[in-house]
């Protein structure tokens, strides 16, 4: 043992410390324990901890013990996106994109100049859309990712942040603002409102509305609007409006394959 360490032992129990994680077979003893005293909460998450310690760090797309938000697949499932929270110091935090190319496995990281609040990536990776909540009421901030020019792109857009919206491999981003449909167009840096003739039915007006969009494999939009657990479901055809679905309990989304069937949840 280093003279240092030996005239040191508490520096030399932090290198023991920080160096020896737990194994598998420790995370597995420890979760036997937890339901030896019925505590299957904590026995679950020891069971997960010990999976996760007995994958090979290969399968890890960064650091094992980065930690990510905001786990976001495309629609034709070649691309992959995550936010990397990265600790500064006791009270600041700088997040990172992280773009994964599945099919060649590549990654590309860039620092994001904001706090992100939610992501939408475009249906085949090519444009990715962040939301960055403001102080106290104002608009929230909108900044496009730009996959062919690696650039960020900051986007002229302001209303409600309940609404989340979507943008497609075109560079156009679909929002709702004051219960009509507009689109900024950011090859031409313009905003199209209202971008249809038509309206969506309105929600309950005593309560918040929300309106989520979405781009599937082929480039269709739809999108959810309503309320207090009563959505609706659309999509633009032609530069029409369509209801596709009524009174689904969730504004969340969700697609069949690479194909344009959509499915919400309907109760629960």
């Amino acid at each position: 043992m280093p003279k240092q360490l030996r005239s040191n032992p508490f520096l030399f129990s932090l290198l023991i410390f920080s160096f020896c994680r737990p194994t598998p077979e420790e995370w597995l003893s420890k979760a036997q324990k937890s339901l030896e005293l019925e505590n299957s909460e904590q026995a679950l998450r020891f069971y997960r901890k010990a999976y996760e310690e007995s994958l090979p760090d290969t399968f890890f797309v960064s650091d094992r013990d980065a930690v990510f938000t905001h786990l976001t697949v495309s629609a034709d499932k070649q691309w992959l996106l995550l936010v990397r929270i990265e600790k500064v110091d006791n009270s600041s935090f700088e997040n990172y994109l992280l773009l994964r190319d599945l099919k060649t496995e590549k990654s590309f990281e860039e620092k994001l100049p904001v706090d992100i609040d939610e992501v939408s990536l475009s249906a085949q990776g090519k444009f990715a859309l962040f939301k960055s909540r403001t102080p106290a009421d104002a608009p929230c901030r909108y900044l496009a990712w730009e996959t062919a020019r690696e650039e960020f792109i900051e986007l002229d857009l302001k209303f409600d942040c309940n609404h989340k919206p979507a943008i497609s491999d075109g560079g156009l981003t679909v929002y709702m603002r004051k219960g009509e449909i507009g689109a900024y167009d950011l090859n031409r840096k313009s905003d199209i409102y209202p971008y249809l003739k038509q309206k969506p039915d309105k929600p309950n007006l005593q309560l918040p509305d929300i309106a989520q969009f979405f781009f599937s494999a082929r480039n269709t939009i739809f999108f959810t609007y309503g309320s207090a657990g009563s959505y609706k479901l659309y999509t633009i055809e032609n530069n029409l409006l369509k209801v596709l679905s009524k009174s689904a309990s969730h504004s969340r989304l969700f697609f069949l394959g690479d194909t344009d069937i959509p499915g919400l949840i309907i109760g629960g």
